[in-house]
């Protein structure tokens, strides 16, 4: 299965509506649903909240899933900050062992830096390879936010994974090539923000007044589903799991409810001429709308 599990929700609020954190037993019940629907990627970071520390809670009550779990999880953000450069391994490996511990795992999946502009920097980059070199970790990579970044990582030969932003909205990382180069190169491509932080699905109702520049486009999107009979969300799940780039979609929910429309919505598929007609008309999609960077 192509869907990822992302729980930044699991131990922060997040979204652009801001809904709240699930208690832990709910935190529990989405963990339990994930793992018997087939759903074994989990991706975290260090500092998206206590994340690690309620995964983990769900490991130690679940020997089966330790044996089956993937962890995905990132690196504190700009952890080189004044240090040396012959520190940098060093660095990494006291991070990733801080989360092991949280986790309550022996070793995680993936391994990313959670630091975009660590992409134009190999020092840092080939600190992070060796890593997976020594045993470690099983892959490295980085999350970005530009096709440039991506661009640089994967051109550097350190990384075996990227996470990008990809989404009805913006399509930035596949018209910019960046898809195919990656798998050129055998790196895997993880998704994120496929509903834009809950922007697709959120009553409009509900929109923030600095966000009503997005209204316009919000409409065009749910006549474009409704058109083609499906809602907001189960277009923008198809539509990023029709591209045969993607490795992985990552998905965050506030609630199992959630989590089980996430797994309806995996099944569905469209064709490639809606996938044409989504890139033509949502092409011209301000950036203020789609990077959630600039929002205010």
């Amino acid at each position: 299965m192509k869907l990822c599990l992302g729980t930044v929700q699991l131990g922060m609020k997040y979204g652009i509506a801001g809904d709240p954190q699930p208690d832990a037993d709910e935190a529990m019940r989405i963990l339990d649903y994930a793992f018997a629907n087939d759903i074994t990627s989990l991706d975290t970071a260090s500092s998206y909240g206590n994340s690690e520390d309620v995964i983990g809670s769900f490991l130690q009550k679940n020997p089966a899933a330790q044996k089956k779990v993937r962890i995905v999880t990132k690196t504190p953000a700009h952890c080189f900050e004044g240090q040396e450069i012959k520190n940098y391994t060093n660095i990494l490996r006291n991070s990733l062992q801080a989360s092991l511990k949280k986790l309550h795992a022996p070793f995680v999946e993936s391994y990313l830096f959670h630091t975009a502009d660590y992409a134009y920097d190999y020092e840092k980059l080939y600190a992070l390879y060796q890593l997976k070199q020594s045993g470690d970790v099983l892959h490295c990579g980085i999350s970005v936010y530009t096709p440039d970044e991506a661009l640089s990582a994967i051109n550097s030969g350190f990384i075996d994974c990227i996470q990008v932003p990809f989404n009805l909205f913006d399509h930035r990382f596949y018209t910019s090539g960046i898809f195919s180069s990656a798998k050129e190169k055998n790196i895997a491509v993880y998704c994120r923000s496929v509903y834009l932080q809950g922007l697709f699905v959120m009553d409009m109702r509900n929109l923030p007044p600095s966000m009503a520049q997005a209204r316009q486009y919000l409409c065009k999107l749910n006549e474009t589903a409704k058109a083609h009979g499906l809602s907001p969300a189960e277009m923008a799940m198809a539509f990023v799991n029709s591209f045969s780039e993607t490795d992985k979609i990552l998905v965050g929910v506030n609630s199992l409810e959630q989590l089980k429309d996430n797994v309806a919505y995996s099944q569905k598929c469209i064709d490639a001429a809606l996938t044409a007609v989504i890139l033509q008309k949502f092409a011209m999609v301000p950036p203020q709308i789609y990077l959630p960077t600039l929002w205010r």
